[in-house]
């Protein structure tokens, strides 16, 4: 009887040790998975940091080379500018025919290209002081009272040349270095020169006037 007993107690041991093993296999397995699981975790969040690490440092990169380049590019027009617009102008002699002005605007506009968007000045003044203005390409508009167009002759640039009137009856002489296109007589004109000087011409009646004298190379 006693080694029933014995042989009883025996056998409950067995199945508690047996069931605490297996308790602690399958707590063990847990672990490990859910630490597999949290290491999972955090290597993916490292790789979305890494990446928008990247994506940042791409966009600075992009950005700097964005404004360097545009920077760039203001610096060169500024150069530009102040290389055509520091020729040698006279500003002792206002008649273009003898001051040598005419030349220093012909090499302006071959290097500006077509003149366009010209400072709004008012037009009195420059026509009281046009040596101010040497070398900064202006906006004119007039009334045509005279409009001539001339043929091509490789020893002259000239190809048309407008006398026009402005609401305060400054009288300027336009050079042009393109023919005057559909440009009529009384027709409003607008467009952008470069003044040379100031001189006086005879009237048809006896006298002189004095005409503002601008180049230009664009009628558009």
């Amino acid at each position: 009887m006693k080694n029933l007993k014995l042989a009883a107690v025996i056998f409950v041991i067995a199945v508690v040790v047996s069931a605490c093993g297996t308790s602690d296999g399958k707590i063990s397995d847990q672990t490990n998975s859910s630490s597999d699981t949290k290491q999972q975790e955090i290597e993916a969040e490292n790789e979305k940091l890494k990446a928008e690490a990247e994506r940042l440092k791409k966009e600075l990169a992009d950005k700097e080379a964005e404004e360097k380049a545009k920077l760039d590019e203001e610096i060169s027009v500024a150069a530009q500018e102040q290389d055509i617009s520091s020729g040698d102008w006279n500003i002792t002699d206002e008649n273009p025919t003898t001051s040598g002005n005419i030349l220093v605007g012909l090499e302006y506009m071959e290097k500006s290209g077509p003149l366009k968007n010209g400072s709004k000045v008012d037009i009195s003044k420059v026509f009281k002081a046009p040596w101010d203005y040497y070398g900064e390409p202006i906006a004119i508009k007039g009334y045509a009272q005279i409009v001539q167009d001339y043929p091509p002759n490789p020893d002259n640039f000239l190809r048309s040349e407008i006398v026009m009137l402005t609401d305060n009856e400054t009288i300027i002489d336009v050079l042009s270095t393109v023919p005057s296109g559909d440009i009529q007589e009384n027709d409003l004109v607008s467009l952008t020169g470069l003044v040379i000087g100031r001189m006086e011409v005879p009237n048809a009646i006896g006298g002189t006037f004095t005409h503002l004298i601008v180049l230009t190379n664009n009628f558009e």
